[in-house]
């Protein structure tokens, strides 16, 4: 699980986090991994004409980091801080969990908060994150549909439909071009606490009625 040990919002996103896992501690195992913040960046030359905040840079470093052991053979599952099982789908994520293996991008959320990787597609992730004047993607959610050379992926659904697809290329499930899925994983948000990317104002914009796929929750 990616979190920042020096940021209260994102140990305490953390912490709620877990919990909502505790129902699968037989079959998941959570281990903390520091992020990489602005205190502490990696370096990697990015193309400041995609206008990014500090946080979003830090956080293509972490998957840069994550992408990179994936590439090398390494297998894990990347949770973000504030993924969030729902109770009532948890049938629906251990079904998953147990086909993970047939997937090149497996991914059971509304975003990119659970997310794995086969080696061919972290390499090519790995590459395009450091090469950043020869991609166009911005951000992590549009940097998962550029991989090629797939043959089965899960990945969300466009549309805060709180579904995820499963297809042949991350493209086509994102346009819901196969067989959808209630997604068992989705974002948690506290209102209170509000976000740990410090460059991104969503105050008007979260809410139960624009993003009915989020689990608002009080933290």
């Amino acid at each position: 699980m990616i979190l920042d040990f020096m940021n209260p919002v994102s140990r305490k996103y953390a912490d709620f986090s877990v919990k909502s896992f505790e129902s699968v501690s037989d079959v998941l195992t959570i281990e903390p991994f520091q992020c990489c913040t602005p205190r502490n960046p990696l370096g990697i030359n990015f193309n400041s004409e995609k206008k990014r905040s500090k946080t979003e840079l830090a956080i293509l470093e972490t998957y840069y980091l994550l992408f990179e052991q994936l590439s090398e053979g390494e297998k894990f599952i990347i949770l973000e801080h504030d993924a969030y099982l729902r109770p009532d789908r948890e049938d629906i994520f251990r079904k998953h969990l147990q086909e993970i293996d047939e997937y090149d991008v497996w991914n059971p959320g509304i975003a990119i908060e659970c997310h794995t990787v086969k080696p061919h597609v972290a390499e090519q992730l790995c590459v395009t994150i450091y090469d950043d004047y020869n991609s166009s993607h911005r951000g992590a959610m549009s940097l998962m549909v550029t991989p090629n050379n797939l043959t089965k992926v899960l990945y969300v659904k466009d549309g805060r439909t709180g579904e995820s697809c499963i297809s042949d290329t991350t493209r086509k499930a994102a346009k819901g071009d196969g067989e959808s899925i209630l997604a068992p994983i989705t974002q948690c948000y506290d209102p209170n606490l509000g976000l740990t990317n410090v460059g991104r104002d969503v105050s008007e914009k979260y809410n139960p009625i624009n993003q009915p796929q989020f689990a608002f929750v009080n933290i």
